[in-house]
């Protein structure tokens, strides 16, 4: 949705190259034919318009939290500035800090009763808190001052179908969060069996707009399942593994792979989620419905992807095979090539408790022993859940398949190694340590030493190398992603050295995200430079006795040298499988 109504009084707009704050002139115009500033407050209001001018110049770089400070600064001079408020109240909103929405909007309607643009971020805000109804009553009562808005109209439309859905199912929208929560999963329950499962994924996705966590509900979670096979299609039907045995968690949503296709098709959704005990019937009736639509026709976000296969799909054992786990964006490196870097680490920050629902998939039986278990991020080495997920999935008998910065060692991590239960990935994408610190933590140039746990980054993360290497050499993999900065031989050489004296035996090369996405590949797609240094480390590393990997959908001989190397020859490029690697 646009978020253009967020401050559009104050000439903000949100669509097309980016958003525009009111002039500074503008708000001290304003400040000076209120009555709330004496007489004698020019240097008040100066101050004012000073740190607006310096909000708007940090909003226009996406720079929340700046642009936070500065503002919350202008509220305690004076604590009555409508536009700030309102600005405020549009950078919590990116925030995703809705709590903090409200209560910016609250006071902005108080100065500015009028200012419809306040009324609905707090009403928009309220919905994302799951207080559904409350939303509603809002817009309902307030909506005068916000109906030339296209968006509120969108959205109060939006609330309106969400209303007659409920009474439709014989259910009052004025009830309680958990009754009403209750109610529509129970529904999307009823609706599975008897073999809706169109109309079951909508009752699902209304029930998780509740966002109360599924066990504080008295409902059978799983109940369904055993009808799940009935309702697919019979013989030969079109699907991929993903689809049939696979969930994704990711940002506030359960997915079913993380795979792009198509000018951005893929990630197909299995319903919203923030945490808790997992909602496995919701996910189920989905995948079913998503199998149906793409056996009949029906466009939807797997169509077309290069993943599908048309042929008998095992029946016998439809238990989860692979667990891909992005719940989190949190991250101790700076990566420059990754998008929360680009974004000055500004895009909403999200971590939601995944214990529950991994407790559910191994105490439910949800999940195959020997399933495999994805950890992207953020990266793992930071997340909460991880040692005790990876103590917890290795009892299992499940293979974790980690992509780590591998900063800080996990001892759980090295034990699942050892016991033949792990795979590691570690992308260090630099041979010196100018160059690692460069590419993995924003700091060209940096003199000083960046510490992670009282031990120097570049160092400590060869050593953890070293120490997942001595519990299982044949499962750790290190990683270089070729980017502009570090396509040079010289650096390539280094690295491959690093590993050699780590004693690595496997690495894998990759070009930089933005030719990840393009399918097929070729070499004409590639900068000269980055396609001669790929060739080299090919090259290279074979002399050096390590095997090489790429993805499995990248022509490997587009990669084979040319001139790298006068008197080397390649060794065979093995295959990596893409889906198990997450950016």
């Amino acid at each position: 949705m646009g978020l253009g109504w967020a401050t559009a009084p104050f000439g903000k707009d949100l669509e097309g190259d980016g958003p525009r704050v009111a002039a500074p002139e503008r708000l001290a115009r304003y400040l000076r034919m209120t009555d709330i500033h004496s007489a004698s407050g020019q240097d008040r209001i100066e101050a004012i318009v000073g740190l607006f001018e310096e909000a708007r110049a940090q909003v226009e770089q996406n720079r929340w939290r700046a642009a936070a400070t500065a503002l919350t600064k202008l509220l305690s001079i004076d604590p009555q500035v409508p536009e700030a408020l309102g600005v405020l109240a549009y950078v919590r909103y990116e925030q995703r800090r809705y709590e903090d929405v409200i209560d910016c909007c609250e006071r902005c309607v108080a100065v500015a009763p009028d200012n419809g643009d306040a009324h609905f971020l707090l009403a928009r805000s309220l919905y994302k808190t799951g207080r559904l109804h409350e939303a509603f009553e809002y817009l309902r009562r307030h909506f005068g001052h916000m109906q030339h808005s296209t968006d509120a109209q969108q959205f109060a439309y939006a609330m309106h179908v969400h209303n007659e859905t409920l009474k439709g199912y014989g259910i009052d929208p004025a009830g309680d969060r958990e009754s009403l929560a209750t109610a529509l999963y129970r529904k999307g329950l009823d609706l599975f069996r008897a073999g809706d499962t169109e109309q079951a994924t909508v009752a699902f996705d209304a029930y998780a707009e509740y966002r109360v966590p599924l066990e504080a509900l008295d409902v059978e979670v799983g109940s369904a399942l055993e009808v799940e096979e009935e309702h697919k299609p019979t013989g030969a039907y079109l699907s991929c593994d993903e689809l049939e045995h696979c969930i994704h968690f990711h940002d506030e949503r359960l997915r079913f792979c993380c795979t792009y296709h198509n000018g951005g098709k893929g990630w197909t959704k299995a319903v919203d989620f923030h945490g808790g005990a997992l909602p496995i019937d919701a996910v189920a009736a989905r995948r079913v419905d998503t199998i149906r639509k793409l056996n009949s026709g029906v466009e939807t976000d797997c169509s077309g992807c290069h993943k599908l296969a048309k042929r008998e799909w095992a029946r016998d054992d439809k238990r989860l095979n692979r667990i891909i786990i992005n719940s989190y964006s949190v991250c101790n490196f700076r990566c420059s090539y990754c998008n929360l870097t680009k974004a000055n680490f500004e895009m909403p920050g999200y971590y939601y408790s995944t214990e529950r629902a991994f407790d559910d998939l191994v105490a439910k039986d949800w999940l195959r022993e020997g399933a495999i278990i994805v950890w992207g991020g953020g990266d793992p080495c930071v997340s909460r859940e991880f040692a005790a997920a990876t103590r917890n999935f290795t009892a299992h008998g499940c293979i974790t398949n980690t992509n780590t910065n591998a900063s800080i060692g996990i001892p759980a991590l090295r034990d699942a190694l050892s016991a033949g239960l792990a795979v590691v990935l570690i992308s260090v994408d630099s041979g010196s340590k100018a160059a690692f610190y460069r590419v993995k933590l924003a700091k060209p140039g940096a003199n000083e030493d960046v510490l992670f746990k009282s031990q120097e980054a570049f160092s400590a993360v060869w050593r953890n190398i070293a120490d997942y290497v001595a519990a299982d050499p044949d499962n750790v993999r290190v990683k270089y992603i070729f980017l502009p900065e570090n396509s040079t031989r010289a650096e390539v050489r280094q690295f491959i050295d690093n590993c050699v004296e780590a004693k690595v035996r496997q690495v894998m090369f990759t070009p930089e995200g933005q030719f990840m996405r393009r399918f097929p590949l070729h070499a004409e797609d590639l900068p000269a430079d980055m396609l001669d240094a790929m060739k080299f480390a090919a090259t290279y590393a074979t002399q050096q006795g390590l095997s090489v990997a790429y993805y499995n959908y990248f022509p490997a001989e587009i990669f084979r040298p040319d001139t790298a190397a006068a008197d080397a020859t390649p060794g065979p490029v093995s295959d990596v499988d893409e889906s198990t690697i997450v950016y």
